[in-house]
């Protein structure tokens, strides 16, 4: 079971693609840009991924929450980790590995 958080990119080539799929393992959450957007994702084997956030609403009432207790929650300080626990309810503290630009 994977434990760390990779990434990809439409920019990568075929052979880069192939290699990534071969370096992530059920478990590891995914992080992949489609144009300007960026997806959160975790990988379930054979080229799958599962995303499934917060509903708006849960995501929204965190992001206000983090903003009231930023100064006394310094892990929340890091956008990354901010947008993950608004998103996904979790804090990340996961090995990133990143691939492609």
């Amino acid at each position: 079971m994977g434990n760390s958080v990779s990434y990809a990119s439409n920019a990568m080539s075929a052979q880069e693609k192939h290699e990534w799929l071969q370096s992530v393992q059920p478990g590891d959450i995914i992080m992949f840009k489609r144009g300007l957007s960026i997806y959160w994702a975790i990988y379930v084997g054979n080229g799958k991924v599962i995303h499934f956030p917060l509903p708006p609403e849960e995501i929204v009432q965190r992001a206000r929450y983090a903003l009231e207790t930023s100064e006394r929650n310094l892990s929340l300080h890091n956008s990354e980790h901010f947008a993950i626990y608004c998103r996904y309810g979790q804090m990340n503290n996961a090995q990133l590995i990143f691939l492609a630009d």
